[in-house]
């Protein structure tokens, strides 16, 4: 646009302006009202039709989530959450038979020691009835033998004591095998005076170191 331009449009306003001011006040007001309405239409045409494309334009488009994507996300249970299974019962296991025990050997039966007089070999009546039950002790029992240990006081030498133990063994011995021993399960021994029962010198503890011990193994 050149100066000659809005010049020549300066020089048109004011020209314009100067009829518009030369005409009469209702001509002036009606032609007001009418740069009025025109203004007022522009305005609600921007309002109404530029604006909303405008904003539209520049909105951004929001992705409509898909329901799949409102599923809770899956949290792994925690170590204190799992159900333990129960533990299988152990069965019931029949109770144990005893196991018997062995059969123990039965006891061997002690007897009294058999009793001599001074210098005797003779075996008195109390003495045959206790060899009377060691022999049938012996029959019942098969596997038993018997040890007969003679002894004697401490009167007398230490030879003389000997023999005699013995001789009060074998006597005993002789009665047993009367009475159906077997003569190899029959043992006997001479201790003489070393092994007294009672070391008083009187006549009761004499009387009781003259005797035949009966051993049953």
């Amino acid at each position: 646009m050149t100066a000659s331009d809005v010049s020549s449009r300066s020089e048109g306003a004011g020209i314009f302006g100067v009829l518009a001011a030369r005409w009469p006040a209702p001509m002036r007001y009606a032609l007001a009202a009418g740069f009025l309405m025109v203004g007022v239409g522009a305005l609600a045409t921007i309002d109404l039709v530029l604006l909303p494309r405008y904003f539209a334009a520049r909105t951004v488009a929001v992705p409509q989530l898909q329901p799949a994507s409102l599923r809770p996300a899956t949290v792994p249970l925690a170590p204190r959450d799992v159900v333990a299974k129960p533990e299988p019962q152990p069965k019931e296991q029949p109770p144990e038979r005893p196991v018997p025990a062995p059969p123990s050997a039965p006891a061997t039966p002690a007897f009294p020691h058999l009793l001599f007089a001074m210098r005797a070999t003779k075996i008195s009546p109390v003495a045959d009835i206790i060899l009377r039950r060691v022999a049938s002790t012996l029959k019942q029992e098969a596997r038993l033998h018997v040890v007969l240990g003679g002894h004697t006081d401490d009167l007398g030498s230490a030879t003389f004591n000997e023999v005699l133990s013995l001789q009060r063994a074998q006597q005993c011995a002789k009665s047993l095998e009367r009475y159906g021993v077997e003569p190899e399960r029959i043992e006997t021994h001479g201790f003489g005076a070393t092994r007294p029962l009672d070391g008083a010198r009187s006549f009761p503890a004499r009387a009781r170191n003259r005797r035949v011990e009966i051993d049953l193994r």
